[in-house]
């Protein structure tokens, strides 16, 4: 099973060369002629490799001896093949071999009295994914005997085995298709096979084998020129490759300063590794007249996983503005592949300076019955303008022109009572956005809008009233030109409403703190489930690197050049079930559905390193649900914290490597963010339950992330239970609710079947929010005003009654 998630693939630009064999569709996987020096397509032989069965004198070894020296027969020259069709591409060169260590001669020989197993074997896998086909082809000779004779096999786990024989085109000298003797001249041999496509490592052998009881058995076997070839069918992919989506959806065509883009592309199935281009349509989506914006390798590619190309790419100014290009990701090494297009269209355009503008007057709900004549009205006010109260809420309406890069984030700031920007305070955001609200291209998104609350103290002072303050909002990636919106006044005055959220509310006395929890009531742990994990490294490729030093014996300077491996690493859980049965279940990973979900034991893949959260869930309401986080790699999200009534003190306990890189990225669940390790964060409500995220991101973009509820405040609500068959007790542990004045305060306990307990003073719980049944009785309770007259009394108003209005934010 293959799990949807996001794989980065950093966008680097460079050519590529491709290399084919005999036929445009068909290319060269692998090849070793034993004379020319490594290349990209070499392939590596491990002789007498240590694979039982694995005995003998009569080993392999790589020379260009053919000379018997009297003592055993001379190898046939390679000029010299069977039915003369054919030709070594170097005769006379270094070829495989069998030879007697226990001779003198060191040509292709063996000594028949010694039995004898070796094997020679491919030591670096090949990967055949996308190909039809694909075949080893070779020269080979040998005449041996029934007992003494050469086998190929192949594995498709690498190197380790398990090893599986091979049978070539045709039976003949041997007599039997999967040996090979009886022949003293050089023979071109083609093994093909329907396991061979569709492989991440795939590896082949040749193997060795005499019996030791014909003493006048000679020339034992030889090899050479071996090539792997893939064939392809251009018209007919193996795999779709499926363009989804762009980000940012709007860019400037001739931007050369941190234009990031993003490309959004899936598999039908799985690719190896290889160089890829970003094709842009013209203009009406039609890709007759396309252009390659950029080209980016990778590793091996797997099915049904969401990828991400990124990277700063230059739109040519050949591309004019429009808003109807489509784009589509090709494969350019073999197997080539004709990605199939998103449709859905981005705009270019010929704006490239970003600015932003606050649309309109900000919006601050405030007193209604305001007179401006009134003479006690604060000195400064601009003409019909109250003054803002500290902690009100301000809705600002904004445009914005250019185009924004997929990290942008809007920001509302507000001056000092100077109106200077020189250290601006941030009210508002951040709010991540790659949306352009320019009315000129996107009317249904213009204006945009963001909201922020007037602070009461900046840096620790109070903040200063005045009617000389400014607001702008500002873009941060890339940074533009703002426009402030101003003057207007903030006075320490108390807050009568503003625009907050119009609701229902249910009366009760003040703080209510709200706890539920599951409680599993009959309910059985018949099923469960075991899993193993494993980690590959996979080849990626080489990297070179050009060095020059100074040889002190020749006084010269000599150029060297370094070869490192590059790998990446693939990582695998196996489940194993038990006590389904017939029962329907579901697979959950990570809180989404695998595909197909019912699978009994499922196999799954990922790219990434972290922490994948794995659940059984079953059709059967009366089992219960089997939840197990499974740890792949080195990259694990962990923290604790403590509460101190509204201050919640956070401490990361994660777990990774120091080449990972990894950072933090911490979001409190009421739209506030840090990106500090250790933060302190205060919760300004007088109660409240909070999922806390945080991600850790490594350098190669994978991440880990832990999840908490954190519950803070001056009331809380909590309890414990215990279960006998049906029947559970309730034991309440709430905080704020057993002191002196308990006349005023209710427990509510909903056990989610139709049953409500309510209980009055000092013991047990809140109120049913859904329903607002609380009391029939006329318990009044005091809404006072927040005006001058603090205490002025407005309504008195029953337990149980609903009022509609707005709510500070």
């Amino acid at each position: 099973m293959k799990i949807n998630t996001y794989i980065t693939i950093v966008l680097l630009l460079f050519g590529s060369n491709l290399a084919t064999y005999s036929q445009t569709q068909q290319a060269i996987l692998g090849w070793i002629d034993f004379d020319s020096p490594p290349n990209l397509f070499s392939v590596s032989l491990a002789e007498n490799f240590n694979t039982t069965p694995n005995y003998g004198t009569n080993m392999w070894i790589t020379n260009n001896d053919y000379d018997g020296q009297g003592l055993y027969m001379d190898t046939p020259p390679q000029d010299s093949t069977y039915g003369g069709i054919g030709q070594i591409s170097n005769p006379g060169g270094n070829y495989l071999h069998i030879r007697d260590l226990g001779s003198a001669a060191q040509n292709c020989n063996y000594d028949p009295n010694v039995a004898t197993e070796r094997w020679t074997v491919m030591s670096n896998g090949i990967c055949t994914q996308g190909y039809s086909k694909v075949f080893l082809n070779f020269w080979w000779v040998g005449l041996g005997s029934p007992g003494d004779y050469g086998e190929v096999y192949y594995s498709t786990t690498g190197a380790s085995g398990p090893w599986l024989p091979t049978n070539k085109l045709d039976a003949a000298p041997c007599g039997n298709a999967a040996r090979y003797c009886g022949t003293d001249r050089w023979k071109f041999a083609r093994v093909e096979n329907g396991n061979f496509i569709n492989k991440n490592n795939l590896s082949f052998a040749w193997k060795w084998t005499n019996d030791g009881i014909n003493s006048a058995d000679q020339l034992p076997f030889g090899i050479d020129d071996i090539i792997i070839v893939g064939e392809y069918d251009q018209n007919m992919p193996s795999s779709d490759i499926i363009a989804m989506s762009i980000s940012p959806d709007t860019v400037c065509h001739e931007e050369t300063v941190d234009n990031f883009m993003q490309f959004f592309f899936t598999l039908t199935d799985s690719l190896c590794p290889g160089t890829y281009a970003i094709i842009l349509s013209d203009s009406n989506c039609d890709f007759n007249n396309a252009t390659a914006l950029a080209t980016f390798g990778t590793g091996t590619l797997l099915p049904n996983i969401n990828y991400v190309v990124s990277g700063t790419i230059l739109i040519p100014t050949s591309v004019p503005p429009a808003d109807c290009y489509c784009f589509r990701i090709d494969r350019l090494t073999p197997p080539e592949i004709t990605g199939i297009p998103d449709t859905g269209c981005f705009t270019v355009i010929d704006t490239c300076s970003e600015t932003t503008s606050i649309a309109s007057t900000p919006a601050v709900l405030q007193d209604p019955n305001y007179d401006p004549a009134n003479p006690a009205n604060p000195g400064g006010l601009p003409v019909n303008q109250q003054a803002i109260c500290l902690y009100s809420v301000i809705d600002v309406k904004f445009f914005s022109f250019g185009a924004y890069n997929p990290a942008n984030n809007y920001v509302l700031e507000l001056s000092d009572s100077s109106g200077s920007f020189a250290d601006p305070e941030v009210i508002g955001g951040p709010m991540p956005s790659t949306q352009t609200h320019d009315p000129a291209i996107y009317p249904l998104q213009s204006p945009g809008s963001i909201s922020g609350t007037i602070p009461d103290s900046v840096n620790g002072q109070l903040l200063p009233e005045g009617c000389n303050y400014y607001l702008r909002v500002v873009s941060t990636d890339p940074p533009g030109i703002a426009e402030v919106w101003g003057p207007f006044c903030i006075m320490h005055c108390d807050i009568k409403t503003n625009d907050g959220e119009d609701i229902s509310v249910c009366i009760t006395d003040g703080c209510r703190a709200t706890y539920t929890e599951t409680v599993p009531v009959s309910i059985t742990n018949s099923i469960d489930f075991t899993y193993t994990t494993a980690t590959v490294e996979v080849f990626v490729g080489l990297e070179t690197t050009d060095s020059t030093y100074f040889d002190q014996n020749t006084c010269s300077f000599v150029d060297t050049i370094l070869v490192d491996s590059l790998f990446e690493y693939d990582y695998t859980i196996d489940i194993t079930s038990s006590g389904l049965g017939a029962i329907g279940r579901t697979w959950i990973v990570n809180g989404v559905p695998i595909f197909p979900a019912d699978t009994v034991n499922p196999s799954l893949y990922f790219d990434c390193q972290g922490v994948y959260n794995i659940q059984l869930v079953t059709s059967d309401g009366c089992i219960n649900i089997v939840d197990k986080d499974v740890v792949l790699g080195n990259l694990v999200a962990d923290f604790s914290f403590t509460v101190d009534s509204t201050v919640v003190s956070f401490s990361e306990n994660s777990q990774s490597l120091p080449s990972d890189s990894a950072t933090w990225f911490w979001e409190f669940g009421d739209g506030w963010t840090s990106s500090d390790p250790n933060p302190v964060h205060e919760y300004w409500d007088c109660f409240g339950s909070w999922d806390v995220t945080l991600t850790m991101t490594a350098k190669n973009c994978c991440t880990s992330k832990k999840t908490m509820t954190v519950r803070a405040g001056h009331l809380l609500a909590d309890f414990s239970y215990t279960v006998a068959g049906s029947s559970v007790s309730f034991t309440d542990l709430s905080v704020g609710m057993h002191d002196s004045d308990v006349v005023k305060k209710s427990w509510v306990w909903d056990f989610d079947d139709g049953n409500l307990n309510t209980i009055w003073g000092g013991i047990d719980t809140s109120y049913d929010a859904s329903s607002c049944k609380l009391d029939t009785l006329n318990t009044k309770h005091t809404i006072y005003d927040d005006g001058v007259n603090p205490f002025d009394l407005i309504e008195a108003l029953a337990l149980g009654d609903t009022i509609k209005g707005d709510i500070p934010n």
